[in-house]
């Protein structure tokens, strides 16, 4: 599966956003969590999004439970500004990613 990324946004106060367009020509907005070298995979850059359900700013509160995903990407920066995201296939890789993610997301749990 290959995905693309066509719009990428950061305004002051908002948080930096992608659409993400897949092969079948739908699309999904998602929120960059983090962009995160791991060393042991060759300094290999990775992202982490967060999915965003359509709609959502409708029909949330403060207090309602958001059913999203968390989805990881090789992340690599190209000429001109652009970027490409490729799907992690190897099962290997995945899982070392995760855990890297994981780990990133413990320390800043730590730091508030």
């Amino acid at each position: 599966m290959s995905e693309k990324m066509n719009n990428i946004t950061n305004e002051e106060e908002e948080a930096m956003t992608v659409t993400l367009t897949y092969e079948d020509g739908t699309e999904e907005e998602c929120i960059v969590i983090d962009i995160f070298t791991i060393e042991e995979l060759g300094e290999q850059e990775y992202v982490a999004l967060l999915s965003v359900p359509e709609g959502i700013e409708e029909e949330i509160d403060e207090n309602d439970e958001i059913e999203s995903e968390i989805l990881l990407y090789r992340y690599t920066e190209l000429e001109d500004d652009e970027i490409s995201l490729e799907t992690i296939e190897d099962e290997d890789e995945l899982q070392i990613v995760q855990v890297a993610f994981e780990s990133l997301l413990e320390e800043e749990a730590e730091e508030e």
